[in-house]
């Protein structure tokens, strides 16, 4: 099993916007108090999977950021149970950075959601002005 940090003893420790990927656990805490973790973003090996390496780039896009708004939608993205619970997510991190984001397209949405979820998010973007190349 693998860990991004461990905390382990002391207190009032403050981890904030960083990125871990594709590890088991990103942050461990062992017998420390009053501890401060904001912003911190962690890809899955199945997250990684999923959506290729290219996530990570928006992962750092939101980190460079710092818009909670942004960290919000990743996480929704993230978390969702579904492709469906997960558009909302992705129509707000479009509007915020657009459809390319370093190595990742949002064209590339359709072969990994499924052809409802990718069309309602067409549809979405599409009255928000925005287009999938």
């Amino acid at each position: 099993m693998t860990t991004g940090v461990k905390i382990k003893g002391g207190g009032k420790n403050y981890l904030g916007w960083n990125l871990f990927v594709g590890t088991d656990t990103a942050v461990d805490i062992e017998d420390s108090w009053e501890n401060i973790l904001q912003g911190n973003i962690h890809i899955s090996k199945s997250a990684l999977q999923m959506y290729g390496e290219g996530i990570t780039d928006i992962a750092e896009m939101v980190i460079k950021s710092k818009d909670t708004e942004a960290l919000l939608a990743l996480g929704n993205i993230l978390n969702s149970r579904s492709d469906n619970d997960a558009v909302l997510g992705w129509m707000t991190l479009a509007r915020k950075f657009g459809t390319k984001i370093g190595r990742f397209s949002f064209s590339m949405l359709s072969g990994i959601l499924s052809n409802s979820a990718y069309s309602y998010l067409k549809i979405i973007l599409g009255q928000h002005g925005i287009a999938i190349p």
